[in-house]
């Protein structure tokens, strides 16, 4: 397994890969026909995301298809450019091999290099597993947001995470 940045002309099957997760698991926040890409407009995101300094999107490589990713978007303002959200995803096949815990420990460390502070993300409270990588990786729960999603018909919580990546009590 191999994972390197995404660069713009990753931008089709960056988006195809989006799609598929969606497809997947019914953790993701967006439903199967929320997602629509248009692979210029990708890769221009792309560029901008290589160029902005607090944000970036990593690919995880199978043998030949993009197989998991992990995206964290910095802040555009002063006041928050030290904060970025995650997002990340694996396909189904590829669960439980560790791809999503070294997407993980790689976008930690992509942020330490970045000098950004803090990490935060959304998680539903009933995906454990990944609750569980998400504490290992030393992500605290914030709070719980209830009934703050609507998943197959019903109301699901979520968990806002966040890691201080610097100082005191921190890893």
């Amino acid at each position: 397994m191999k994972i390197r940045r995404a660069v713009p002309e990753d931008a089709e099957a960056y988006g195809q890969l989006r799609s598929a997760v969606l497809l997947e698991s019914e953790f993701m926040l967006r439903e199967p026909g929320e997602y629509q890409f248009e692979a210029g407009e990708l890769a221009r995101q792309l560029e901008a995301v290589s160029g902005s300094g607090n944000s970036v999107v990593l690919l995880a490589h199978g043998d030949e298809d993009l197989v998991g990713f992990a995206a964290a978007a910095g802040g555009a303002l002063s006041r928050t450019r030290h904060v970025a959200g995650i997002v990340m995803a694996v396909r189904r096949e590829y669960w439980g091999q560790g791809i999503g815990r070294d997407l993980l420990a790689q976008v930690c460390a992509w942020a330490r290099d970045a000098h950004l502070y803090r990490l935060e993300l959304n998680v539903a409270v009933s995906n454990e597993r990944a609750v569980a990588l998400y504490r290992s990786a030393g992500f605290v729960v914030e709070g719980v947001r209830r009934a703050a999603v609507m998943c197959e018909g019903r109301y699901e919580d979520d968990c806002a995470m966040a890691l201080l990546l610097d100082g005191p009590g921190t890893m």
